[in-house]
């Protein structure tokens, strides 16, 4: 009879969880998210937050560079995701499932963050708002062309405007003083960014510049190099 009752409540147990993962599955799936055909040889996976172009040629070429050196990525198209706004907390909540999914699907170890333009102003508000378990997974997190600030939305104004609006509601800086993992900003020469010459100086935090303006010249492969990807 208790042996009965014990492997009724082993079922149940196992059976909650299959639909829990499953749920949990069919959540990261509803994500706008574009997957590599291969897991990578790599044993971290690199989570790509696009530009507010969303999954145009440039953010494709960069992601298929990463690819050649053998990682997996996934990749948030962020013009889709915050077409609807959305909140830092919200925000590094979906990222954390996500992360967290991908990690135990594909047998990773451990996590690179990549943000582009728009990626890059909403990627740097992640570190602080993860889960601590994931935070330990996280090796760096590389902002290449990040901007002052963003409201967290994407808007048709700031896709076509050329100048850079400072005064968004959530600040970039203060979130890269307070990140307490390697963090790596990239820059064009020619890009007239606030952060460019505004920004501390770390011990974690490591500034390049690459020759061009906001697409580096598709210098793909030199942008990955910096990331050291």
């Amino acid at each position: 009879m208790v042996i009965r009752y014990i492997v009724i409540c082993l079922i149940c147990f196992l059976g909650g969880n299959v639909r829990l993962e499953a749920q949990h599955a069919r959540y990261v799936n509803d994500m706008p998210l574009q997957l590599s055909a291969s897991k990578g040889s790599n044993a971290a996976l690199v989570l790509y937050l696009s530009g507010d172009g969303g999954w145009n040629e440039f953010n494709q070429k960069l992601v298929q560079e990463f690819e050649k050196q053998g990682y997996g990525v996934v990749t948030l198209n962020t013009r889709k995701y915050f077409w609807d706004q959305k909140s830092p907390e919200v925000f590094a909540g979906d990222i954390d499932q996500l992360s967290k999914y991908y990690l135990k699907e594909w047998k990773k170890s451990s996590v690179v963050i990549v943000g582009y333009s728009f990626g890059a102003d909403v990627g740097i508000f992640l570190p602080g708002r993860l889960s601590s378990e994931l935070q330990k997974k996280i090796i760096k997190i590389a902002l290449i062309s990040p901007s002052a600030s963003s409201d967290f939305v994407i808007r048709l104004s700031d896709m076509i405007g050329d100048s850079e609006n400072v005064n968004r509601k959530f600040k970039v800086k203060p979130e890269i003083e307070k990140a307490d993992m390697p963090v790596i900003c990239i820059f064009g020469n020619d890009e007239k960014l606030m952060l460019k010459t505004n920004l501390p100086k770390k011990k974690n935090l490591i500034i390049y510049e690459l020759p061009g303006d906001h697409r580096y010249n598709n210098d793909f492969k030199a942008l990955s190099k910096l990331i050291g990807l």
